[in-house]
């Protein structure tokens, strides 16, 4: 990939609510839009996470499909992003915990949307 292009990374579960997903999604894109109309040599791809991969139901009933969250080399991502949604637990999915546990410091950013 080109070492311009930051990655991001965002992490969905089942009932994860889209809007945490797509707003931040989108504020990248217009971003990297902004970069390429002014030449600029930075612009980002985003890419789409979760426990198991496939598509994940979101809230609203729209799938997202995501790759594994296993695959997701922390190292190559400049921001991970943890969606909110509809917990069915009480700290979170264990296995997404414990990855941010194993990988916290690998990125320059890491966020988390989380709706009242």
């Amino acid at each position: 990939m080109d070492p311009g292009i930051r990655r991001i990374g965002i992490i969905l579960f089942e009932g994860a609510d889209l809007l945490d997903a797509i707003g931040p999604a989108g504020a990248f894109a217009c971003a990297a839009r902004q970069f390429a109309r002014t030449g600029a040599p930075t612009g980002y791809a985003i890419d789409y996470f979760s426990p198991d991969g496939g598509a994940v139901a979101t809230l609203e009933s729209l799938a997202v499909e995501t790759l594994k969250l296993r695959d997701l080399e922390s190292g190559e991502y400049d921001t991970i992003i943890v969606v909110g949604g509809d917990f069915r637990w009480s700290d979170g999915d264990p296995r997404v915990v414990a990855w941010l546990q194993r990988n916290r410091g690998r990125m320059r950013r890491l966020a988390s949307v989380q709706l009242p």
